[in-house]
């Protein structure tokens, strides 16, 4: 069970799942192409198959649409592997 200070003091971070995030990820997709956002930061053109939070929820990003975007499947396990040792190491 989730306390409100444990998620306060970022000792859990609360997602959604199932329907929940489903519906957001098709009201997002209405109003934002599926294309990956980091390549297309670097000049490539490839689907984008994941709903990423670009600052992560556990860092204080927002759980709020101007805080998501589309990232391809290698571009995500690139950035939750760094972002999982950030975490790590504090």
């Amino acid at each position: 069970m989730l306390d409100e200070s444990s998620v306060k003091r970022g000792l859990a971070t609360i997602r959604f799942a199932g329907n929940s995030l489903y519906a957001i990820m098709k009201r997002f997709e209405r109003n934002n192409p599926r294309l990956c956002a980091e390549c297309k930061r670097q000049g490539r053109v490839r689907y984008g198959d994941e709903l990423e939070h670009i600052v992560p929820l556990w860092q204080g990003g927002a759980e709020s649409d101007s805080n998501r975007e589309w990232i391809c499947r290698d571009d995500h396990k690139i950035k939750t592997a760094r972002e999982a040792s950030m975490r790590r190491t504090g």
